[in-house]
């Protein structure tokens, strides 16, 4: 197992989830049901990622008051969680709505507001592959712009409000791949004052994730088309995204191009949606079996 294949920065979160009949836009709705879990962009990753055999260290910072439990269930899966930084009086937790095939986000950052890279990424650190998600984006752009390795940009919701035109820039500028959502490629859109197709081009790849209709690689050889899998039985969406970034990685650390590991992020998605993500247990073994039938037709280039 290669030790510093990865390193993955984003939120440990405590998710407070609350499961609606339907989103509402303003007024009153009744919660059917209300639970707390383990979650946030690195936590779901981790919890999928480690299933799968994926060597990566987890990069975040949480409080010891409101996460013991958090890190305990991290250990109890070998989950490294040496590089999690201990700081702050409560949090991250993040308060969510959903309706089963779509959600509405409130978040407490807690000791995510504060760079934290410095105190659990040494000087001499060199990974493969850094993938830079959610968190301060000054503290993110500085690891990009002064370590080695292939930096994947992947703020996820926050480019919202954490990244100004000239962050986008400068952290695009120093990555080799983006990864974003189509409504995240609008708002990026939106901050840069250029046309989508020029959003794409400002890494030398770029993936965007369509949900059920699957994801959209870009890069050197053209626009190629990933179908997504289709799940018989869906239990709910959250974490579908961390899932497919769980399962890319599993295609590179095999050494599968972009696109076939695109695939196998597909078919780890649509394997993870069935379940809450913690009763994830597939193994690499697994996957691949799935791979060697469906990949070839789940990949589609596009003449452009």
């Amino acid at each position: 197992m290669e030790e510093n294949f990865l390193a993955f920065f984003g939120h440990l979160n405590i998710d407070v989830v609350m499961r609606v009949p339907s989103l509402p836009c303003r007024g009153s709705v009744n919660i059917q049901h209300h639970e707390e879990n383990f979650g946030g962009t690195a936590g779901n990753f981790a919890v999928i990622a480690s299933s799968l055999g994926v060597p990566f260290h987890l990069y975040s910072a949480v409080s010891q008051n409101s996460h013991g439990k958090f890190l305990e269930f991290l250990e109890s899966r070998n989950i490294d969680t040496e590089h999690i930084h201990i700081s702050g009086d409560y949090g991250p937790i993040c308060y969510s709505a959903t309706d089963g095939k779509d959600q509405v986000y409130y978040i407490y950052q807690g000791p995510m507001d504060e760079p934290f890279s410095k105190a659990v990424l040494n000087e001499d650190s060199e990974y493969s592959w850094i993938h830079l998600g959610t968190g301060p984006q000054n503290d993110y752009i500085n690891v990009a712009e002064n370590t080695k390795g292939k930096k994947v940009f992947d703020p996820g919701q926050e480019i919202s409000y954490r990244y100004s035109r000239a962050d986008i820039i400068r952290m695009a500028s120093a990555s080799s791949l983006w990864i974003l959502n189509e409504h995240e490629l609008s708002v990026a859109s939106k901050i840069l004052g250029v046309p989508e197709e020029q959003v794409i081009g400002m890494t030398p790849e770029t993936i965007v994730t369509r949900g059920a209709s699957g994801s959209t690689l870009y890069g050197p050889e053209g626009r190629t088309e990933i179908k997504s899998r289709k799940s018989r039985v869906v239990f709910d969406t959250i974490g579908a995204g961390d899932a497919y970034r769980a399962g890319f990685y599993l295609g590179i650390y095999r050494g599968l191009d972009a696109a076939h590991s695109c695939a196998v992020g597909s078919i780890v998605s649509g394997l993870a949606v069935q379940k809450p993500l913690r009763e994830f247990k597939y193994t690499a073994s697994d996957i691949f079996g799935v791979f060697e039938s469906e990949a070839e037709d789940m990949i589609i280039p596009q003449k452009d």
